[in-house]
């Protein structure tokens, strides 16, 4: 369904929302998604297209990293970005939502843009100085393939260069009070 041509794809002109200024406009900013969210609640969209797919990948994902069941969905967001070009670069660095929260990223497909993490960690996701930031690891992107951080971890992709798309689920969760404190 995700890779589908039933999915319906906004068109962003940044991929993050801090993207660089001078990429504005250009081939290298734009990007496309679709969010599935209910702040609140924890609760999914229910649009009638997706939203058991993402209820029950996201519950999978909580199976498989052991979240409690107080571990709420905060928000999903599907991201696609597209070939642009053989020369790789780095999308701006940034956390994808304020507060405690983990990040899961789910791979639909393998290419050579990998997801760039880094050491740094920060409560102001607005005001990320990119020159003080050291890699802490690249992870491929490899189709199947989920990774979960904290949340507050600056990180970042990259552009693809082998292939027509990358697509990927990016889900933050709730961090309950009770993990914060151990």
């Amino acid at each position: 369904k995700v890779c589908s041509e039933d999915m319906l794809w906004q068109m962003s002109v940044t991929i993050s929302d801090v993207d660089d200024r001078e990429r504005l406009g250009t081939k290298l900013s734009y990007g496309f998604n679709r969010t599935y969210t209910k702040l609140e609640s924890g609760e999914l969209f229910n649009d009638g297209f997706l939203s058991g797919y993402v209820y029950a990948l996201n519950s999978q994902i909580r199976k498989f990293f052991n979240l409690s069941e107080e571990t709420k969905f905060i928000r999903t967001r599907f991201d696609m970005t597209t070939y642009k070009g053989e020369e790789t670069f780095t999308f701006s660095p940034h956390v994808d939502i304020d507060g405690e929260h983990l990040t899961s990223i789910f791979y639909f497909h393998t290419t050579d843009a990998p997801t760039v993490l880094y050491n740094e960690i920060t409560d102001f996701p607005d005001f990320i100085d990119k020159s003080k930031l050291t890699v802490m690891e690249e992870v491929e992107c490899i189709e199947n393939r989920v990774i979960i951080f904290y949340g507050k971890h600056i990180h970042s992709g990259k552009s693809l260069t082998s292939g027509p798309r990358r697509i990927l689920m990016n889900t933050n969760f709730s961090i309950p009070p009770e993990t914060l404190e151990n």
